[in-house]
């Protein structure tokens, strides 16, 4: 239901510690890079991948010594057409350098050295999920999150079952997609060596975890630097809360003085009840229950409405999804806009981005928008995602690249099944969507 803009970031980060009709089959590629789309390049004794992103690419440096199943991964910062600048940065090393891409793609040149295009048949760094990989092993999963010190922010996630660790190269980096990825390779428990090397660098350092009395990961040292776990609300089971600035009787009380926009007036609701349509979805409507921002109901309604030709699109998204056997979970459909209001009112003007402006309505109140997880439909329990609902973290981007390789698929999943069917996603909310028919 909130919707975060750019200034709120750097307020979440304060607040956290630092800153068609018929059956549709389901072969979903829930990685965002085909491997056919990759480039590679090196000699007999490195191999190098051009992985193409959203904003350019990322270089990936294959470790030596690994059977070809690990690999670095470098953020290119754009120049000019076909040149970008490396930058070998990490906790303890520091390189940068140009990489060109010559015409034709037969070379790519990182500084004084050159690198021929080549045919790689190992195992290509970004593998495309076909099917829910395993999950990961508990004590290590532990370990997953945010931890910072010195200034710098470390993310610690899980890749193609093995833990890595994402250094932050630039403080407005809001989701992570411009960090550089290194690998952690494993010694024994919760010891570690960080495998910092690159066409420029090589260094290894080992790397130490402590967790608390529940097992989660609390620090980790890397050498002579120490970094503190910065838990987010949804990791820790507490969700963010923010405080009423008038009584909920208050606020509905001054929501019913004003006029529905007029663009929101001219909709043509069309409701239905999205239990109705789709019969296995199932409701966790956090604005009708205290699990949600203010810690209160807002909402009197238990039903989750929608537009109708959105509610029968999101039946073909549920047939995607009940392919690999899950099923919808919805936490916000239509929404009024008296109901809009009310929430505008608690949060007063301090945190006046969080939602449109009274004056132009909210995307809800159209009926063409909802907030939708998963749970598993064999067993009817919500399926943990990347990041719970409202949460104000970077994990709440559609492009984050943090968690364990099951959470970022299960994400993709939810995505792939919705885009099919006629919605379009939000990049700043993974579980946020809006029927464009």
């Amino acid at each position: 239901m909130i919707h975060m803009k750019k200034e709120l970031l750097t307020l979440c980060f304060c607040l956290i510690g630092l800153w068609g009709a018929g059956t549709v089959q389901a072969t979903a590629p829930v990685t965002p890079t085909q491997p056919s789309a990759l480039r590679y390049f090196g000699n007999a004794h490195e191999t190098l991948a051009l992985v193409p992103q959203k904003s350019g690419f990322s270089l990936c440096y294959a470790l030596p010594g690994e059977n070809g199943t690990r690999w670095n991964w470098f953020y290119l910062s754009p120049e000019r057409k076909d040149s970008y600048t490396l930058r070998e940065e990490g906790p303890t090393v520091k390189a940068d350098s140009t990489v060109r891409l010559s015409p034709g793609g037969s070379q790519l040149v990182a500084g004084r050295y050159v690198y021929p295009a080549m045919t790689y048949t190992g195992k290509p760094p970004d593998e495309a999920f076909q099917e829910a990989p395993y999950e990961m092993a508990p004590d290590e999963e532990a370990l997953i999150g945010y931890y910072h010190g010195g200034g710098d922010v470390l993310l610690v996630r899980e890749h193609q079952g093995e833990l890595e660790l994402l250094y932050e190269l630039e403080k407005n980096d809001r989701d992570f997609t411009k960090s550089n990825s290194f690998a952690l390779v494993k010694n024994h428990y919760d010891a570690y060596t960080l495998m910092e090397k690159g066409p420029y660098t090589d260094t290894s350092s080992p790397v130490r975890f402590d967790r608390n009395g529940s097992g989660l990961g609390i620090s980790l040292r890397i050498g002579n630097h120490s970094y503190s776990r910065i838990f987010t609300r949804g990791e820790n089971d507490r969700p963010w809360r923010v405080k009423p600035v008038i009584t909920l009787a208050q606020a509905r009380e001054k929501a019913k003085a004003f006029p529905v926009p007029s663009k929101i007036a001219a909709e043509k609701l069309d409701l239905v009840s999205v239990s109705d349509v789709v019969s296995t979805a199932k409701l966790d409507l956090r604005y009708s229950t205290a699990n949600n921002l203010f810690g209160e109901a807002i909402v009197s309604s238990k039903k989750a409405e929608l537009n109708r030709k959105a509610a029968q699109a999101l039946s073909r998204a549920a047939e995607i999804l009940a392919s690999k056997g899950y099923g919808l979970l919805i936490w916000e459909g239509y929404r009024s806009y008296e109901d809009f209001a009310v929430a505008k009112l608690l949060l007063g003007p301090s945190r006046d981005s969080l939602l449109p402006p009274l004056s132009e309505g909210y995307s809800h109140n159209t009926g063409r928008s909802l907030d939708v997880s998963l749970y598993d439909l064999e067993t009817g329990t919500p399926i943990k995602m990347i990041s719970d609902f409202d949460e104000l973290s970077p994990a709440q981007f559609r492009a984050f690249p943090g968690g364990t390789d099951l959470q970022r698929y299960l994400r993709g999943l939810l995505d792939y099944a919705m885009t099919q069917s006629g919605f379009n996603g939000s990049d700043m909310e993974w579980w946020h969507y809006e029927y464009k028919g």
